[in-house]
């Protein structure tokens, strides 16, 4: 011992020791060893089963975040198709001419007509006032882009209806044990997923009662079938269910009308089933609880090996609900990675080869893993504010920008405006030439009002042909100039498609913020709405201000 009382050992370089404490230290070692060895295993099993853990976490939890994404991402674009659905009812309720006509010709006080369908069809559309009606709900068919358009009287008989190409004729259908119309008939806007009476189109259904004099007179009934609110959706890995738990939607086609463990369809009677989905029975899909601890919602899916995301969105009023999956079959080969990883690393030499080269491989895969993992994020917060057909800012990204910008008008006293776009008769593109044309359409149409922009401009798509450009500083004067340029630039081009060439033309409305009397952005979404609605009533191809 030296006078400080330490090992002379423990304080000199490994070389300035003797002979007799190198072999002690070697003996040690022998010793130690078996012992080093069964704890490096330890080790080795805790780290590799906490480093499985840790990554298993961090794929559910992306996978999650692109499931919630994709589920908020499909429901706002049905949000905004059933707004469309939803108002053209409630506005026809008020037209004077269809108001007459119910009170007129049936009364509040009718009764469901005795003669056969066949009879009421022949006869109803014969009548030159129902037949005029009719012509004038087939044009707003057109136009808006809804599956059907229909008028009921009080017993619920529908005298006038208006359909997209290739539906049957329904005039003469009684629908009065519909439950949108019961809610019409209670005075309120109804809603409901059914099985189309006469065409058995899954679709949903919307009804405004009309009244006159404080009494129920009938409804103005709108349809949209669910393969057009979905149809051109990119997200494979989802499925949608109406308020019953009952699968209305999903690209695989042998869930459809399959009912969801504990749905609601099963306390129904079977009458109510059959009259809202034609069948009684519902088959079960097999979907439970993983069981798994956690705040993420997991499930096995049908027969998958392994866990699955779910992550779910409603609609307006729980109409529908959309819900993604997405796989975790990959966690189960981590979990193999990880097993050899250990039986790797418990069998390599000693303890400090085996603690160096598994802290440094350790430190690499991390490093390696954050970057991807940064690099998904980056790709997924990019991939959240655009719109994947035509690259231009999504939904919600421009939503967002035009709050930013109405704050910021509001604080420095500028004004900015938008304008809200559509390509008219985009519908006959793509039953013309189909989907694939349509897209091709869309992409130019960006593309060429991309050229036309600022770098401070910002085009947004909402939904299907609807698109809008937020103007920062930029009056309505200026703001009309850019439209106008737009509607030239786009009635200018073509789009070729094999050896068609195609013409499109658009409708612009204009809208500008006002500090005083237009202080909230649902104000200048409405006004530029309503300008384009004025544009598209006075011929389309045009801008007008609202």
């Amino acid at each position: 011992m030296n006078p400080e009382g330490t090992s002379e050992f423990s304080t000199k370089p490994f070389w300035h020791q003797s002979t007799r404490a190198i072999f002690a230290q070697l003996g040690a070692i022998k010793y130690l060893l078996p012992v080093s060895v069964v704890l490096w295993c330890i080790a080795a099993w805790f780290f590799s089963d906490l480093y499985e853990e840790r990554r298993e976490a961090q794929v559910i939890s992306q996978r999650y975040a692109s499931a919630k994404i994709s589920a908020e991402s499909l429901s706002q674009n049905v949000e905004q198709e059933l707004a469309i659905v939803r108002n053209v009812p409630v506005i026809l309720a008020e037209d004077p001419y269809i108001v007459s006509q119910l009170a007129e010709r049936f009364g509040p006080q009718v009764t469901p007509s005795q003669l056969s369908m066949a009879e009421r069809n022949a006869s109803w559309q014969s009548d030159p006032a129902f037949h005029a009606l009719a012509l004038r709900l087939q044009s707003i068919v057109d136009k808006v882009g809804l599956s059907s358009l229909f008028v009921m009287n009080a017993a619920g008989d529908c005298f006038a209806e208006g359909h997209e190409i290739g539906n049957l004729n329904f005039t003469g259908a009684n629908y009065f044990d519909r439950e949108y119309f019961q809610q019409a008939l209670s005075g309120k806007v109804g809603h409901q997923f059914a099985v189309g009476r006469i065409t058995d189109f899954l679709a949903l259904f919307y009804a405004s009662p009309v009244v006159a004099g404080n009494k129920f007179m009938g409804a103005i009934g709108a349809r949209v079938n669910l393969s057009h609110l979905f149809a051109d959706s990119p997200e494979q890995g989802f499925f949608v269910t109406d308020d019953n738990g009952v699968i209305i939607f999903a690209k695989d086609a042998d869930l459809k009308m399959k009912a969801l463990p504990n749905a609601k369809v099963f306390d129904l009677s079977d009458h109510d089933r059959e009259t809202r989905y034609k069948q009684k029975h519902f088959e079960i899909v097999a979907l439970t609880p993983s069981g798994r601890p956690g705040n993420i919602p997991l499930v096995r899916w049908m027969n998958h090996e392994d866990d699955d995301v779910l992550a779910h969105q409603s609609v307006s009023d729980n109409i529908v609900t959309v819900y993604v999956l997405r796989d975790l079959g990959d966690v189960l080969v981590m979990r193999n990675e990880s097993r050899w990883w250990f039986a790797l690393t418990s069998i390599i030499g000693s303890l400090t080869i085996l603690l160096i080269s598994g802290g440094l491989l350790f430190i690499k895969v991390e490093r390696e893993y954050r970057r991807q993992l940064l690099t998904l994020n980056e790709t997924l917060a990019t991939q959240a504010g655009t719109d994947a057909l035509t690259g231009c800012a999504n939904r919600r990204r421009f939503l967002d920008a035009l709050r930013n910008e109405r704050q910021r008008a509001d604080r420095y006293e500028v004004t900015f405006s938008m304008l809200s776009l559509d390509l008219d008769h985009f519908k006959y593109v793509n039953d013309t030439y189909g989907h694939s044309t349509g897209d091709l359409v869309l992409q130019n149409f960006v593309a060429v009002v991309q050229k036309t922009l600022r770098p401070s401009d910002l085009l947004g798509r909402l939904g299907g042909e609807e698109f809008s450009i937020l103007l920062p500083h930029t009056p309505a004067p200026e703001a009309v100039i850019i439209g106008e340029r737009i509607r030239c630039a786009i009635e200018s081009t073509s789009v070729h498609a094999g050896s068609a060439s195609i013409k499109v033309t658009v409708s612009v409305g204009v809208s500008e913020w006002q500090s005083v009397d237009d202080d909230t952005v649902e104000n200048v979404l409405a006004r530029s709405d309503r300008a384009l609605y004025a544009a598209k009533e006075s011929g389309r191809n045009t801008v007008c201000v609202g």
